[in-house]
């Protein structure tokens, strides 16, 4: 007789195996095992997020992702709280690896993103203004500077 152990409480299991994904588990324990398996698929997706926004820390869209997602796996671990051997990831752990993730703009740019593009603009508006260089490419570059708003 073939006997296979229950990936969550380790248990033998005789008869009536189930798998979660490609883990054996015991009737009483799938559904936390479905559950640790959505905790880890949010999980990997969160950390997917935050490693894109580490690599573009400037961008508006990167970081709504990045959150959307943290505030689901930190609803799925409030939820399985009482599952135990689950970590809760909170609002607090949220905020940190989202500004942790941020850093790098901000020390890349002390001053803040908006004071220096209207620093930027003025510089490109007296250059224009002294002829330096053509309406045609004040607008260009103008439009190239908002766009990092």
């Amino acid at each position: 007789m073939a006997f296979e152990a229950c990936s969550v409480c380790g248990g033998m299991i005789l008869f009536g195996a189930q798998f979660v994904g490609s883990e054996p588990c015991c009737p009483r324990c799938r559904p936390k095992a479905e559950l640790l398996r959505d905790i880890k698929q949010v999980e990997a997706s969160y950390k997917a997020a935050l490693a894109q926004l580490k690599a573009s820390p400037t961008s508006a869209d990167l970081r709504e992702r990045a959150l959307d997602l943290g505030r689901k796996y930190a609803a799925r671990t409030r939820a399985a709280a009482g599952q135990g051997n689950i970590t809760i990831f909170d609002e607090v752990a949220l905020a940190n690896d989202l500004q942790a993730a941020c850093a790098a703009a901000a020390a890349a740019n002390p001053s803040g993103n908006e004071n220096d593009i209207e620093r930027r603009l003025r510089r490109l508006a007296e250059l224009r203004d002294k002829k330096l260089i053509s309406e045609q490419e004040f607008s260009e570059r103008r439009q190239q500077i908002l766009s990092e708003l």
